[in-house]
This record gives structure tokens, sequence and C-alpha cells, in this order.
């Protein structure tokens, strides 16, 4: 496109950089979805579960130590509701993860939209006398990657017909 049709598109690098960042963030979200938090969950429920009576006497225990009593729950019962309710911070950290990837995915995809793929857009107007528009182009690589690739491709391949077809015709007559 640049070559042949004077267009101006930025670096691939920026692509491939902006691309990578994406995938890592993806790749980290799937793990944390599919792999983090069901094994969190898969933890608790393979522990022993506190009986009725045992959580009774844990809350009256606790009721007791807020009004300045002692404690009176015995150490088995303790034990067993501590490690059941442990305080584990994996589902924090999974959500704040999740949080700052919804936060840092939409600036990426932004810088990947100004910086590139808007560009590219244009370009891929322009090289196809508006055959795709600018605004479908990336409609289509920002919703459809990878079947946006193949309609584009498709556009370029008729271009790239129609040229042959031309430059034939003009050396016949």
């Amino acid at each position: 496109m640049v070559a042949n049709f004077n267009a101006k598109i930025p670096r691939a690098g920026f692509l491939v950089i902006i691309k990578g960042l994406q995938s890592i963030g993806i790749i980290g979200l799937v793990i944390v979805l599919f792999v983090v938090m069901p094994a969190n969950s898969k933890r608790i429920d393979n522990l022993q579960r506190p009986s009725p009576q045992c959580l009774k006497e844990y809350t009256d225990s606790a009721d007791s130590v807020n009004n300045g009593g002692p404690s009176t729950v015995g150490l088995e019962c303790r034990n067993t509701v501590d490690n059941y309710y442990a305080d584990d911070k994996t589902f924090e950290l999974s959500l704040a993860y999740i949080i700052g990837l919804v936060v840092f995915l939409p600036i990426l995809l932004w810088l990947l939209v100004g910086g590139w793929l808007k560009p590219y857009s244009i370009a891929v107007e322009q090289v196809t006398a508006g055959t795709l528009s600018s605004g479908f182009t990336l409609f289509l690589l920002v919703i459809t990657p990878f079947t946006g690739l193949f309609v584009i491709q498709n556009a370029f391949n008729k271009i790239s017909t129609n040229n042959t077809i031309k430059a034939a015709q003009s050396s016949i007559s």
C-alpha cells in the first residue's frame, strides 16, 4: 500500500506492540477466569465444613469477645471455622486484575484504533477507491478482526485483478 499507492500508514511495530499487550491481557484474563477462580472455589469446597453447633459456638464467642468477655470457642471449632472461611486474597486479586483489564483494554484499543487502525482504514479507502469506506474498514478490524482481514484482502485482490485486466487491455489496443 505504501510502495504502490503512496498510502500513509504508521510502522507495523506499533501494531505488533499493541496487539502483543492485548494478547497478554486476554491470556491473563482467561487464566484468572478459568484457572485461578475455579481453583480457589474448589479449595474451600474440599475443606471440612463447620457444623451448625460449631458455627453457633463461634458466633457466641465472637459476641462475647466484642462485649469485652473471654473467648468461649474450643480450639478445634475455631480452627475448623478459620480454615473454612480463610481470608484468601485470590478472589480479590482476581477481581482487581479483571477491573484493571476492563480499564486497560479500552486504553489499548484506543491507542490501536487511533495510532494504527484509523490511518490504515483511511489508506484502505484510498487504495480501494472507496470500495471499502474507512469507517466500515475500521469496524471490520475492531469488531471482527479475522473476518475483516479476509474482506479487506478480497477488496485488494479485486484491485489487483482490475489493474491486470486494464493493463492487458491497454497493451492489446
